[in-house]
């Protein structure tokens, strides 16, 4: 690989950090749109630049969402939901529907979707 390649790969992984950074800085001020766009981060390139197993990274962002939710954010809501919904091992029963009507009470359509479906 060419140098200026490896260049462009390191600034891309400071950018990941400094932009993960700077949600969780607006995060931890009770900014809903900031948590939200941290869980999508981290689920998306944590492995990048946290270094811990998925399972803790699953968990960073699971948190992450639920607290987007409490703060209002619709489809932050129906994405925690979701983690119920995919996750084997959870009571999917009682969480993913309850997210789902949250997230659709609050105007997100796709957590209107999937709580007709899931009380069909």
């Amino acid at each position: 690989m060419k140098s200026w390649t490896w260049i462009i790969l390191f600034s891309l992984s400071l950018t990941a950090n400094e932009t993960f950074d700077t949600y969780l800085k607006s995060c931890t001020k009770s900014n809903a749109k900031a948590c939200f766009d941290a869980a999508k981060y981290i689920s998306s390139y944590g492995h990048t630049f946290v270094k811990q197993n998925s399972n803790t990274i699953a968990a960073q962002s699971a948190q992450l969402y639920k607290k987007s939710c409490n703060l209002g954010l619709a489809k932050a809501c129906t994405a925690y939901g979701m983690i119920f919904y995919a996750d084997p091992l959870a009571d999917a029963t009682k969480n993913d529907l309850y997210f789902f009507k949250k997230g659709c009470n609050g105007g997100d359509q796709v957590g209107c979707t999937l709580y007709k479906m899931g009380n069909n």
